[in-house]
């Protein structure tokens, strides 16, 4: 009986681990960022990671999150962030004219 309950509480932390994970990749790619270039850089790349998924949304960073995955030094990690950035940028640009657009039209 003791062994079914440590059975069942191991596989309610994995699967919190694996749901917390999945839905904050931008933490996980923050590690490996922290792994290239010294801890001490975590927190800024988690810092500018989450204020991009707060402004342009997850799939605006997936690709850099598969990116830093595969960076094998930090000058790659750095290109990756840098890139999100970029991209979420390009987006806030094209929303504004967008928007810009829009009201000129009226």
């Amino acid at each position: 009986m003791k062994w079914i309950v440590l059975l069942v509480l191991c596989a309610a932390g994995g699967y919190a681990y694996w749901s917390y994970t999945e839905s904050h990749p931008h933490l996980a790619a923050c590690a490996r960022f922290a792994e290239l270039c010294g801890a001490d850089k975590r927190e800024r790349c988690e810092t500018a990671l989450d204020a991009l998924v707060q402004s342009s949304g997850k799939e605006a960073i997936a690709s850099s999150v598969q990116c830093l995955k595969k960076a094998e030094n930090c000058a790659q990690g750095t290109g990756c962030v840098a890139g999100a950035a970029g991209k979420a940028g390009l987006k806030a640009a094209g929303d504004f004219f967008k928007g810009l657009g829009d009201s000129l039209a009226k």
